[in-house]
């Protein structure tokens, strides 16, 4: 019957034809596709929520790290400080010291000023500043100075003896590392 018809109907029927059958192919294709991503929506959606999730427990973490590490220098400067306060409490403290050189004082001389002096943690000297009554008072306090244990050396400048009354003196003390006695 596909004879019968003239030629340039044929071809408009064959055209129409393969219209059809594309524009039903393209719908069905269109139709899939709808379907699939309807489909894939709850996956896309679960997994933008993990992802989402996932990020924000990695800010967290690195939030904590970087807090430790805060907390890691601040331990171990506080760690640096502890050990700085063991070593001062085996040293001598500065008022026993000067409790010390008060009470050799005597009536003759009046010390007014204490100078202390570290090397690293260790007090390594003393410079005593006041005033003296006379030259024996001030030798005499020399002398005492150099029978305490912690002291190693007294070094009195000739040129505090050059009076004879009212001296005022500086007296520079060097300390043995003597520590503290429990």
């Amino acid at each position: 019957m596909i004879n019968l018809i003239p030629p340039t109907a044929k071809k408009k029927i064959i055209t129409e034809y393969w219209v059809r059958v594309i524009s039903v192919w393209m719908l069905i294709s269109g139709v899939v596709l709808l379907v699939v991503s309807l489909l894939f929506l709850p996956v896309y959606v679960l997994v933008t929520s993990q992802v989402e999730v996932y990020e924000t427990s990695a800010k967290e973490a690195v939030a904590k790290v970087a807090e430790y590490d805060l907390s890691a220098s601040t331990l171990a400067e506080a760690n640096v400080q502890a050990q700085m306060l063991i070593e001062l409490r085996q040293m001598k403290p500065f008022s026993d010291l000067i409790d010390d050189f008060s009470a050799l004082q005597g009536d003759a001389i009046s010390i007014t000023n204490f100078d202390f002096k570290r090397t690293g943690m260790k007090l390594s000297s003393v410079q005593l500043i006041g005033k003296a009554e006379d030259r024996k008072a001030l030798a005499d306090f020399r002398d005492a100075m150099m029978t305490l244990p912690e002291v190693k050396d007294v070094y009195l400048p000739i040129a505090n003896l050059a009076k004879d009354k009212d001296i005022n003196f500086s007296i520079s003390v060097t300390l043995n590392d003597v520590e503290k006695k429990p």
